[in-house]
């Protein structure tokens, strides 16, 4: 929910150009009165942090799983896993216990 704008439904066509005009309005206007109740910059504010910690999770995601000796560690540690010789937590632990020493 938006803070002072009431949401509605519009019929638009990128196909004929039907609505688009009325629809671009409609855009405008939302920004005008986003803008000037604050909602638009807290929200654009709340998205940067949002988009720092996706970043920094694809990041973690490459390094960690990109990382050759991970690979073979993660590929050891399924193994152990599945023939019941570890468990989830005790796996995990042990996989990032290696990657802090070979980060």
């Amino acid at each position: 929910m938006t803070e002072g704008w009431e949401t509605k439904a519009f019929t638009v066509s990128a196909l004929t150009g039907e609505g688009v005009s009325h629809i671009w309005k409609v855009i405008q206007k939302y920004k005008q009165v986003t803008s000037r109740n604050g909602f638009f910059g807290k929200r654009r504010k709340e998205q940067m942090i949002d988009w720092v910690h996706s970043m920094i999770e694809d990041q973690l995601k490459a390094r960690f799983y990109g990382n050759p000796s991970m690979k073979k560690n993660i590929t050891k540690m399924e193994g152990l896993l599945l023939n019941g010789h570890t468990s989830l937590t005790l796996a995990v632990q042990q996989l990032f216990n290696i990657y802090d020493e070979n980060g």
